[in-house]
């Protein structure tokens, strides 16, 4: 089943003046990729949201996934496999945390409306790198209905891990209430049946202002035994206690977040883990990147949205207070307009899901990105680089790439230094380079390439690249396990429109096998790709 958020509206990605945007795993086919990490010897892996962490090896695609749960993954609405993390000394303990959405009978049939998050961890295999051992697995969180993370709505539900610089592990989980009315409890019995999850949590989007409830929270926890921390805020002695695991809390959908690197200490014990970015996912007006420097913070969901009161939830009077009673909330660092651009605050731009991704540390872009944090769209597809100060006070925004259909995570390459993106929207892991001269003269025809026609074909396609300068041009097809099936000699291009054409054969002159196929069309160092289904 793929992820649920298919109205993302599919572009041609395009980066800004210097880079260019390419498939990072051509003839790869990886469903809903929603997390990336790379462990120190080199190897990309991949988590989809249908519960699979899949490994890439020097941009190939190995054909069995290192993790495969699809039976015990949830994937009803905007929930699946969502966070994935390796251990700081990952070269030592080989240690991996995956955070989904579990399907409470197993069955591999995704129709339970409601479902709770876990939180595991194994360790990859010491004789084969590429393989986790399943003889490892232990639970930090959510073994059962009642230690899990509540969700009835089939979307606000776990988000992502991360490592803070002390070696603690921050968790991220949505307050699991509906997003389509005003929900403050007592309108999801199943959830809250015997043996499931704890009736007083049966507080819909108040949860997320609960602090004994682990739902619309940042949750900051030992790695080990998934205990909370005497550095926590909110710590009462008791280490399994949901209280002493609490860092953030008064968040909506927390999906994204990211910790700023030098910002933390050494010690667990201090509570001095690093400033974390954190993108809450907006209701009705404002999509909110707050900042958590220190624990202990209420972000105000569900009494305000942005930096503004919500209206339909501060006028509701629950027998357990509502909105009575909360103390300072804190102001959001970023609040984006759903509905106009002129709206939003500090930098004007329009936006409908904002994902904090990497911070670029040790990347190959130009100085003045050195630094920057990496935030995308997941509706709008947009990215830009933001600055922020010592303060962590916003400082300006650089755009960097447009129509990335669905961008969910980032990571810098550590071989390259360029941007690998998650792109959940087109099921493509993509890759952002800095390419000076690859850059197109201003005022000068864009390089664009058409999507193939016929889609689907039962025969040849064709495909229109237009130059913008003159360029040696190549033009690949590879099958859906990324072999080359065929290539046309390359050219010498002027500037100017130009067909390409493939006769549906492979390089043997059989015609091709029905099935997913890529072009791959170079133009000097770029290269672009196009999807092919061939009919027969």
């Amino acid at each position: 089943m793929p992820f649920a958020p298919q109205a993302v509206p599919l572009c041609t990605p395009q980066a800004a003046q210097g880079f260019v945007v390419e498939d990072a795993i051509p003839g790869s086919h990886i469903e809903a990729p929603v997390a990336l990490a790379f462990t120190p010897g080199g190897l990309l892996l991949v988590a989809d949201v249908p519960g699979r962490v899949w490994v890439i090896d020097h941009g190939v695609q190995l054909p069995t996934p290192m993790w495969s749960a699809e039976n015990e993954v949830e994937i009803d609405g905007d929930c699946g496999l969502l966070g994935m993390a390796l251990s700081p000394a990952f070269a030592i303990d080989r240690r991996i945390f995956l955070l989904y959405s579990v399907d409470p009978d197993s069955n591999g049939v995704d129709d339970d409306s409601v479902h709770f998050g876990r939180l595991v961890r194994y360790q990859v295999s010491a004789s084969d790198p590429t393989r986790i051992d399943p003889a490892t697995r232990t639970v930090l969180l959510g073994a059962s209905w009642h230690s899990g993370i509540p969700n009835a709505s089939g979307t606000h539900d776990v988000g992502a891990l991360r490592f803070g610089e002390d070696g603690t592990l921050f968790v991220s989980a949505g307050e699991g209430a509906h997003w389509d009315r005003v929900d403050a409890g007592g309108q999801d019995p199943t959830l809250f049946a015997a043996g499931r999850s704890d009736p007083s949590m049966d507080r819909g989007a108040f949860r997320a202002q609960q602090l004994d409830c682990p739902a619309g929270k940042i949750l900051r926890i030992d790695p080990l035994t998934g205990h909370g921390l005497p550095g926590n805020p909110f710590w009462n002695g008791d280490p399994d206690a949901v209280v002493s695991k609490v860092w953030a809390y008064g968040l909506r959908n927390p999906f994204r977040f990211t910790v700023r690197p030098g910002t933390g200490g050494v010690s667990a014990a201090s509570g001095q883990s690093g400033t974390l970015y954190v993108g809450d996912v907006g209701w009705e007006k404002w999509e909110e990147l707050d900042v958590v420097p220190a624990g202990g913070l209420d972000f105000g969901w569900p009494c305000r949205e942005g930096a503004r009161a919500c209206a339909p939830y501060a006028a509701l009077t629950p027998a357990f207070g509502g909105c009575s009673g909360i103390g300072d909330m804190r102001d959001p660092v970023l609040a984006i307009s759903h509905v106009s651009a002129d709206s939003s605050a500090p930098f004007q731009v329009r936006g409908n899901c904002i994902v904090p991704g990497a911070f670029l540390v040790n990347s190959a872009f130009p100085e003045p990105w050195q630094g920057r944090l990496i935030i995308g769209d997941f509706y709008r597809g947009f990215m830009y680089g933001v600055r922020f100060d010592a303060l962590q006070h916003f400082v300006d925004a650089t755009p960097l790439a447009t129509g990335m259909n669905g961008p969910v995570d980032s990571v810098v390459d550590p071989a390259t230094g360029d941007l690998l993106v998650a792109c959940i929207g087109d099921d493509h892991v993509r890759r952002i380079r800095w390419a000076p001269a690859a850059s197109v003269v201003p005022g000068a025809v864009s390089l664009r390439l058409s999507a193939a026609s016929p889609l689907p074909s039962h025969g040849s396609v064709t495909l229109t690249l237009m130059l913008p300068t003159p360029a040696r041009v190549t033009f690949e097809i590879f099958d859906a396990t990324g072999r080359l099936a065929w290539s046309a000699a390359a050219t010498d291009a002027a500037a100017g429109e130009r067909t390409l054409r493939w006769d549906g054969r492979d390089a043997h002159g059989r015609m091709a096998p029905p099935g997913l196929y890529l072009a791959r069309v170079g133009c000097g160092n770029l290269r672009l790709i196009r999807r092919i289904v061939v009919v027969r």
